[in-house]
């Protein structure tokens, strides 16, 4: 009977998400459809170049600080040049900006200068920079941490909008002005909340209950799966909520570094958590009953063919990287076949509470 109850519920949830009325993911509200914004500027399947100065001894003097510095910026796309603005930058991020070579940094323009150039005003953006100097090595860790955004993306469309440039930045002292690096632009939390019609939480603490439970679980289930115990959600560690007009939380992750498949040369394996290496997996989601995970391992199990084909086909990585990735997600997707076992790793949980 027991059996026979959780298949009907099963297929109810299929069901749901099948439906196409984002009742479980929702789409960008058509509140800003309307309103083109920087990242609409930049094409999502090509690499824009960018060229940012600014004073970097001073930003590297202020490398401790949150002082804004001013700066100007270009983006193109080919051989067109889709902004020429000023702006201003600084240093973010708790951890890379102590221990990277070159710090992430903040933009933030000005509204009247977006609204100019037709614009919305959404005003602020991340650069997850190169974190070391040795280029290669560099510009491998920031497309794996891309990738990662754009896996998550096929999971969840609750997810932050990212593009791949190319940074040359000018104003430095010859040849490092001529250097292009990698880097990931990411849309600012308070963007994120505004295209889905929600506004940010950050109240302390979060109960469970309040959560989108789908959405939790999809979520915490791909942090297992990518092997990131960099994150919490009862410390708003890289993690960004946000709720929903019908009182819902929605928790969006974001920096991947940490995670098994980016392997950050500075990542360390969380000893606390029973981490021997940053590759063993452990689940940092709430506690969940099988009624409520099981539909969701079998959307992931669904999408596993999407997830695959993205990283097979991710060229910006070289085929020994990709074979690595895949060899690591597939590990994934046989654990989650023994339900049994996957449920034991929920239910003992160790980063909820």
């Amino acid at each position: 009977m027991k059996n026979l109850f959780a298949l009907t519920l099963h297929a109810f949830a299929l069901s749901v998400l099948a439906f196409p009325a984002g009742a479980v993911f929702s789409q960008e509200t058509d509140s800003l459809a309307s309103q083109k914004s920087i990242f609409d500027l930049l094409p999502a399947d090509q690499v824009a170049q960018v060229v940012l100065t600014t004073d970097y001894k001073l930003l590297e003097a202020n490398r401790k600080t949150d002082k804004y510095q001013p700066g100007h910026i270009q983006f193109k796309v080919k051989k067109d040049v889709v902004l020429d603005m000023d702006m201003k930058i600084k240093c973010r991020g708790k951890f890379r900006r102590m221990k990277c070579d070159f710090p992430p940094l903040k933009l933030k323009f000005r509204k009247k200068d977006l609204r100019k150039k037709g614009l919305s005003e959404v005003n602020e953006l991340k650069l997850v920079t190169h974190c070391l100097n040795d280029r290669t090595r560099s510009r491998e860790l920031v497309i794996r941490e891309y990738l990662i955004y754009k896996l998550y993306s096929i999971v969840s469309n609750y997810s932050f909008r990212v593009r791949l440039v190319k940074v040359r930045y000018a104003g430095q002292e010859k040849p490092l002005s001529r250097i292009k690096h990698y880097s990931i632009l990411v849309e600012d939390g308070e963007d994120l909340a505004e295209r889905y019609n929600a506004e940010k939480y950050e109240a302390m603490g979060v109960n469970p209950d309040s959560l989108h439970r789908f959405q939790e679980i999809a979520t915490s289930l791909f942090q297992y799966m990518i092997s990131n115990a960099d994150y919490s959600y009862t410390m708003y560690r890289n993690v960004e909520m946000i709720r929903l007009p019908d009182g819902r939380i929605v928790c969006v992750p974001y920096d991947f570094d940490f995670s098994c498949l980016v392997k950050a040369p500075y990542a360390r394996p969380n000893a606390s958590l029973g981490q021997k290496s940053i590759c063993d997996r452990v689940y940092l989601g709430f506690p969940r009953t099988f009624e409520e995970v099981d539909p969701v391992l079998r959307y992931y199990e669904k999408k596993k063919v999407s997830l695959m084909d993205q990283v097979h086909t991710f060229r910006l990585l070289p085929q020994q990287s990709r074979e690595e990735i895949i060899a690591y997600l597939n590990a994934f997707f046989r654990e989650i076949k023994d339900r049994d076992h996957i449920m034991q790793v929920i239910e003992n949980s160790k980063g909820a509470f």
